[in-house]
Order: structure tokens, then sequence, then C-alpha cells
């Protein structure tokens, strides 16, 4: 019983594609086409963030023309 409930409670999920410091006067000076880089590189696993807990780690993809997430390792 408590199972059925529980699997129906919706959780937040949030991927970090990076992180970075940029001082506030860039920050508001930011225009369309901008580059901004970001701690992490090309094929490194992301955060994977559950109710703002680090639960995952994922590398990103496309399934059926959406974003989403293989996991990779458990943290």
């Amino acid at each position: 019983m408590v199972e059925k409930i529980l699997a129906e409670v919706p959780v937040e999920l949030i991927a970090y594609i990076g992180r970075t410091r940029l001082p506030v006067r860039d920050f508001i000076q930011l225009q369309v086409g901008d580059v901004i880089t970001l701690e992490k590189t090309v094929g490194e696993d992301l955060e994977l963030y559950v109710d703002g807990h680090h639960k995952f780690q994922v590398q990103p993809g496309i399934v059926n023309k959406k974003i989403a997430v293989q996991v990779t390792e458990v943290v």
C-alpha cells in the first residue's frame, strides 16, 4: 500500500551541466551569443540531484528527440 502511494509522489531532478564564477558587471552585460566557460569538459559526467541531494553521476544524451541522461554511477 505505502509503495503504491510513494510511486506517485513527484520528485525534482536537476542535472548540472557545470558551474562558473562570473563578476556581476559581466553578468549584467550578457547578451545573446555570449559564451560562458564552465568548469566541466565535454564528455565529463554531470551531477544529478534528487530533491536537492547529489545522488547520481550521469551522461547527457537524447531519447526520442528529448534531452535525457544515463546514470553512470550511484553516489
